[in-house]
């Protein structure tokens, strides 16, 4: 008789976040569906001993969030998640602060200028809909409640709680491929950045080519080989949509010296399935031109609410 082996040792993250988030320690980051009756493999994010857990962080103005933001969060976290590939383990989601939103703005014609709390508000809206339900279905992912100044001492707290019980933690930030440039490859986060071209087009992707033009400094393009998920393996709850078999993930390395690899890793669609446009500059454009009647439906496939978004907007007036 083959001996049986014992489950691999894990933990709950949003355990630690409480550790390390010492701002508000009964922070409750992600929705426990198995206290609402759900199946154990659809609970909080898990952290296990025997692999590297990585979480992918997303920084952005959102101002406004538009569903271009949705699709990149979601289309990168269905191809990353998988425990016998990539293993991201959560998505955190962070707005900057609104200094940084002024000088976005300070050329705009019409300069829109939503506070932290509005952008937060909508960034929840759009991808909790449905409050219990909405969270269940994406419980992958935190809305961090400060703006991301409150991200870097916090990163290093939580890396350091998780570390001392033997859990380690890679850190990846999700970027769109127009801060990926093939010429200048940003380098953000503590081991890489994740990218997709699920709603922009990428420069280091050749318009119906298979070879991706390699990025300066970093080692050639290869193809992971990680496991494909199938179709139906997991519930609709508790998951990103599956992926989509006819895409591809792609990872690129440099040596960082005094830190170790660094990584790009690029999730290939095959089909972009929005507007390549579709950016937080046009919505406010959109607004900026149009008139009070038409602005719903001149939002409409753009915005992740536009009813709400109106409704932000006619607050701040008042």
């Amino acid at each position: 008789m083959m001996p049986s082996s014992s489950p691999p040792e894990t933990a709950k993250l949003e355990d630690y976040i409480r550790k390390a988030w010492t701002k508000d320690p009964a922070i409750s980051p992600f929705i426990n569906t198995e206290a609402t009756g759900s199946s154990a493999s659809e609970g909080t994010p898990a952290l296990r001993r025997d692999r590297k857990n990585r979480i992918i962080y997303y920084i952005g103005s959102f101002n406004p969030p538009h569903l271009g933001h949705a699709a990149l969060l979601d289309h990168v976290y269905a191809h990353s998640h998988s425990p016998d590939g990539f293993n991201a383990v959560a998505v955190i989601v962070m707005a900057h602060g609104e200094s940084w939103v002024n000088r976005k703005v300070r050329n705009d014609a019409e300069p829109l200028r939503l506070t932290f709390d509005q952008r937060r508000r909508l960034i929840e809206d759009g991808l909790f809909a449905g409050e219990e339900e909405g969270r269940r279905r994406r419980n992958w992912m935190w809305i961090m409640p400060r703006d991301v100044n409150a991200w870097w001492v916090f990163q290093t707290k939580l890396n350091d709680a998780c570390a001392r019980d033997g859990f380690e933690l890679e850190f990846f930030e999700l970027l769109g491929p127009d801060y990926v440039k093939a010429d200048k490859p940003q380098c953000h986060g503590w081991h890489g950045v994740v990218t997709s071209n699920i709603c922009r087009t990428a420069d280091f992707d050749e318009a119906g080519g298979q070879a991706l033009l390699p990025m300066v400094e970093f080692q050639p393009w290869e193809q992971e080989q990680e496991q494909k998920q199938q179709q139906g393996q997991y519930p609709d709850q508790g998951k990103a949509e599956t992926e989509d078999s006819s895409d591809e993930v792609w990872m690129c390395r440099k040596h960082v010296k005094g830190h170790g690899d660094y990584s790009i890793r690029y999730i290939r669609a095959k089909e972009p399935s929005l507007d390549p446009g579709m950016s937080s500059t046009k919505l406010r454009n959109i607004i900026a031109e149009s008139s009070p009647d038409e602005l719903a439906v001149n939002l409409r496939g753009m915005a992740m609410n536009p009813e709400l978004l109106i409704q932000v907007m006619q607050e701040s007036e008042q």
